[in-house]
């Protein structure tokens, strides 16, 4: 069985020799950005703790 990882890498090389590049750009952006959405949960949710954190440090 192919691992997920390189299923999706082949998709992409795929989608990039495919689509145009405004479109691939487009597609790289939103990506990004949806990668930054657990990141900023997670944030959000740590933020007690990283105060706790700080506050004993300083």
């Amino acid at each position: 069985m192919a691992k997920p990882y390189r299923v999706l890498w082949v998709l992409a090389v795929f989608a990039g020799s495919v689509l145009s590049l405004p479109s691939v750009w487009a597609l790289a952006h939103i990506l990004n950005g949806l990668m930054a959405v657990p990141n900023l949960v997670s944030l959000i949710a740590l933020t007690p703790v990283i105060f706790e954190v700080a506050r004993r440090h300083i």
